[in-house]
C-alpha cells in the first residue's frame, strides 16, 4: 500500500508514504490525498502524475532525472559536514538542484 499525496492541479506527485502506520500525515492544502494498492516506486515522486481516471501513476513527461555526475557531486557535498561545506559549493550545490527543477 502507498499513500500518494499529488498536486490537483498538475497532478504532479509531491510526496508518498509506504508506512501504514504513518499514513494520514501527507495533507496539505490544494493537494489531494489517495491509497493506492501498489509498491513504493524506484524513482523520485517528481517523476510521476496522478490520473485520476484510472488511479494510478503515469509518467510526468516534463521530469528531468539528474545527471549521474550531478548526483553523485550533490552526495559530496551534502556528506561533508555542515560547518565546512564553501560558500562556491554552495552556490555549486544550488545550480545541480536548479538543473533537476528545470531551471537551465
Amino acid at each position: 500500500m502507498l499513500e500518494v499525496r499529488y498536486n490537483t492541479d498538475t497532478k504532479e506527485i509531491t510526496a508518498w508514504c509506504g508506512d501504514e502506520a504513518q499514513f494520514g500525515n501527507l495533507e496539505r492544502e490544494g493537494h489531494a490525498v489517495v491509497i493506492l494498492n501498489i509498491p513504493i516506486p524506484s524513482q523520485e515522486a517528481g517523476a510521476y502524475l496522478f490520473d485520476e481516471a484510472t488511479q494510478a501513476l503515469i509518467d510526468n513527461p516534463d521530469y528531468i532525472d539528474p545527471t549521474p555526475p550531478d548526483v553523485i557531486r550533490a552526495r559530496e557535498i551534502l556528506a561533508t559536514s555542515p560547518s565546512v561545506i564553501t560558500q562556491p559549493e554552495m552556490w555549486e550545490l544550488m545550480r545541480i538542484f536548479g538543473r533537476k527543477l528545470g531551471f537551465n
